[in-house]
C-alpha cells in the first residue's frame, strides 16, 4: 500500500513537471514568435524557472542564448523580419499618390509611371505570399514537432502508470 502511495506519488510529481515545463517552453516560444513579428525585443518574456524544476538549467540556458540572439538581430525598433511587407508597404504608399494624380489629370500623362509602379507591386506581392507560405510551413512544422512530444509524453506517463499498476496489484 505504502509503496503505491509512493509510486503515484512520483508518477503525479513527474506529470506536474512535464506539464509545467510545457507551459514555459510554450509561453517562450510564443514570445519569440511575437518578438519576430513585430521586429522588437520587447515582447521577449523573461521566464524564472524555480530550481526544484528538472529543466530549469537547460531552459535557462535557451532562453538566455535565444533572447541574446534576439536582441542582436532587433537591435532597435526599425528593424523589420518581413522585409517584402516594407516592400510591399513602400509601393502602395507611392502608387497611391500616383493614381489619384492620375484620377486628376487627363490621359496619357504618368502612363509609364504607373506601369511601373504596378510591376514592382506585383514583384513585391509575390515575394510577400512566398515568404508567408514558408512561413506558415515552418510554423506548421513547429507545431507537429511540439505535437509529437506531447503525444510521446503522454504515452511514456501511460506506460508508466500501466507498470505502475501491473506491480502494485492493479490497486
Amino acid at each position: 500500500m505504502w509503496a503505491r502511495r509512493i509510486v503515484r506519488r512520483e508518477i503525479e510529481e513527474a506529470s506536474t513537471h512535464a506539464i509545467y515545463g510545457v507551459k514555459a517552453v510554450t509561453i517562450f516560444v510564443c514570445s519569440v514568435f511575437a518578438s519576430a513579428f513585430s521586429s522588437s525585443s520587447k515582447n521577449l518574456l523573461d521566464l524564472a524557472i524555480p530550481d526544484t524544476v528538472l529543466l530549469a538549467r537547460p531552459f535557462s540556458d535557451l532562453q538566455t542564448r535565444v533572447s541574446g540572439e534576439i536582441i542582436e538581430l532587433f537591435p532597435s525598433e526599425k528593424s523589420t523580419a518581413l522585409k517584402e511587407l516594407d516592400s510591399v508597404d513602400s509601393i502602395v504608399k507611392t502608387l497611391y499618390p500616383a493614381i489619384r494624380d492620375r484620377l486628376q489629370q487627363p490621359p496619357g500623362v504618368e502612363e509609364e509611371a504607373l506601369k511601373i509602379c504596378f510591376t514592382e507591386l506585383q514583384g513585391g506581392a509575390e515575394k510577400l505570399s512566398k515568404g508567408l507560405d514558408l512561413l506558415a510551413k515552418q510554423v506548421d512544422n513547429f507545431f507537429e514537432i511540439v505535437l509529437s512530444g506531447r503525444d510521446a509524453l503522454l504515452c511514456n506517463l501511460r506506460v508508466t502508470s500501466s507498470d505502475t499498476n501491473a506491480v502494485t496489484g492493479g490497486k
